[in-house]
């Protein structure tokens, strides 16, 4: 059985008087987050708009096959949200609603609660700055579950020409045989399987010799990566594209 870590975003409006009364300013609302993965621990931020700034709070340890209530938030404003497997770990597996440019400053070693300057830019020195996934829009009332189930994206390649198949699943076999499957020379073979986290390859000149590939939570930083490794592999580093990309 697929086990998938999940956000619940719940809305909660109160109203004064007639029903006609709208108090919005004073919205909360709750994320509730489930570790039903085969991770013993998932590590949750989540941020928010309060005081005419925007805050980013961490982390929230959820163990395995158990939930926890996060919050109260405000609501007037969209929620965002990022789960990890570990905040230290580059490779570790990453969770987003959705994928987003949606920036928020994060601490990597240890609990936070960040608020960031008017031009964007982190209050704290030691926070860095990782894109999140959108909760839901303003306003929104009610309960809505985002199904946050792995991701495995597997690449075949021949080494003949240089053709690659790419191909994304929930589940990491039926990600493989569906790469294999539309990988048609006769040699391809598995270039690399990437999960929770973005895909990027890169080709040169010559596609069977001059190529590289990437993976990264952020794609800008997977292209990044392809491109670098591509160039370092060509005579004519300069030629050096990508070719292909995949996130979550």
């Amino acid at each position: 059985m697929m086990r998938h870590f999940y956000l619940l975003f719940l809305c909660g409006f109160t109203a004064i008087g007639f029903a006609l009364t709208d108090v919005r300013t004073n919205a909360r609302t709750y994320v509730g987050a489930c570790n039903e993965t085969s991770h013993s621990e998932l590590l949750v931020a989540i941020r928010f708009f309060e005081n005419n700034e925007w805050r980013t709070q961490g982390w929230w340890k959820i163990k395995s096959q158990t939930c926890q209530k996060l919050g109260p938030f405000p609501s007037e404003r969209a929620l965002y949200g990022f789960a990890t497997t570990s905040s230290t770990d580059p490779e570790a597996s990453e969770w987003r609603p959705t994928w987003s440019n949606e920036l928020a400053c994060i601490n990597l070693e240890t609990d936070f609660d960040y608020a960031e300057k008017a031009d964007g830019s982190c209050k704290a020195r030691e926070a860095i700055k990782i894109p999140m996934g959108k909760l839901s829009d303003s306003g929104f009332r009610g309960l809505v579950n985002f199904d946050m189930k792995e991701s495995f994206i597997s690449v075949f390649r021949s080494a003949s020409s240089g053709e690659i198949a790419v191909s994304k699943d929930r589940k990491a076999e039926s990600a493989k045989l569906a790469a294999k499957a539309s990988c048609t020379p006769n040699d391809c073979e598995e270039l690399v399987q990437v999960q929770n986290q973005c895909f990027s390859f890169a080709i040169g000149h010559d596609a069977a010799k001059d190529y590289g590939w990437g993976k990264n939570a952020s794609l800008a930083k997977a292209h990044e990566l392809a491109l670098k490794n591509c160039r370092e592999s060509s005579q004519e580093p300069e030629l050096c594209r990508i070719i292909a990309s995949e996130c979550p």
